[in-house]
């Protein structure tokens, strides 16, 4: 009896018990310090059947503010840059959290092949990038879901504005309007949302005409707590107390208030037009975060648009006409002929 009660008992509760004070202790650390991933699954030389090989793409480099109080010094940043002869306008596309610029997200493309590939055969000059704490650019931890990475989509506009100025400036044609549109996916597309509402205390040069998110939230709270207690990959879910619990964890490791990382707070900032893009299948941010934020454009009469599709999260490239609504919204509203 006693070992019978050892065995159905005690050893489950010791077994729950041991893997909550892991998840409570490690699972935030690798959610928010850890995501690196230094390696590309593919690259321009190798993806796309080889069709970006002849861009005459290059690695880049720049800095980035760690924060809003210089003081803290910058981080470095580094890029794939693809050029377009006589180009007047240029696109920044962003990953999302633990991916980089040649590593796919959830099993699914890389963003060369979901976003700079098109963009680049339709005209544009495009500069993709990894964010701090990612692939190759350097360490600012923790990692903040899109708050603290604006600063370097911002670094990033900057770059390439300067970029497409001095290439303008070896043809002779200074007296030409520039203009730079982002894109991103998931916390990348939070992060280009916070940039370009952002963007507008930093001046011309941080200037953003277009933006185009993929998947954002609009709030980290909700979908750390949805993750937990109805998505998450393990064979159970979490109850409410348990998830509120790991939250507080997280809230306690970051140096602001986590919390507070809302997108939807500062969507109605951006002067820009914004499209918002969203898998009705999503399961990771439901598609109503982007309903929320588009509808608060629309009643605060700003420029919005929502593309809504049945696939789940940063899916719409297999979509047929994707990228003919993506190449046909940076073009009207970047002034790409």
């Amino acid at each position: 009896m006693p070992a019978k009660f050892w065995t159905l008992v005690c050893l489950p509760i010791i077994a729950s018990s041991l893997l909550l004070l892991t998840l409570y202790w490690l699972g935030p650390l690798g959610l928010i310090y850890f995501p690196r991933y230094h390696s590309y699954q593919e690259t321009p030389e190798t993806c796309c059947e080889g069709l970006l090989r002849s861009a005459d793409w290059q690695i880049v480099s720049f800095n980035s503010w760690k924060s809003w109080d210089k003081s803290e010094g910058k981080v470095k940043l580094e890029g794939w840059y693809f050029p377009q002869k006589n180009a007047t306008v240029g696109i920044v596309v962003v990953h999302g959290h633990g991916a980089n610029m040649g590593r796919r997200m959830h099993l699914e493309r890389s963003v060369l092949e979901k976003a700079v590939l098109a963009l680049h055969v339709a005209g544009f000059s495009v500069l993709a990038l990894d964010l701090r704490n990612h692939g190759s650019s350097g360490l600012a931890p923790p990692v903040s879901m899109g708050l603290m990475e604006s600063f370097d989509v911002l670094a990033g506009v900057r770059w390439l504005r300067e970029k497409l100025l001095i290439e303008r400036r070896a043809q002779n044609d200074t007296n030409v309007e520039l203009n730079i549109g982002v894109w991103g996916e998931s916390m990348g597309g939070a992060s280009v949302i916070f940039a370009a509402a952002y963007s507008r205390h930093f001046g011309e040069k941080y200037r953003i005409s277009a933006v185009a998110s993929d998947s954002p939230f609009a709030s980290v709270q909700e979908i750390f707590l949805r993750w937990l207690t109805l998505n998450n990959p393990l064979p159970f879910k979490f109850p409410a107390s348990v998830a509120s619990l790991l939250w507080n964890r997280i809230i306690s490791l970051y140096p602001w208030e986590i919390k507070d990382i809302r997108p939807d707070e500062v969507v109605e900032e951006i002067e820009a037009p914004v499209l918002f893009i969203h898998g009705e299948d999503d399961p990771i941010a439901p598609w109503q975060h982007s309903e929320r934020m588009h509808l608060m454009r629309i009643a605060s009469g700003l420029p919005s648009e929502l593309v809504l599709h049945p696939l789940g999260h940063v899916r719409p490239y297999e979509l047929p006409g994707y990228f003919r609504v993506l190449i046909e919204f940076f073009r009207t509203h970047t002034k790409e002929t």
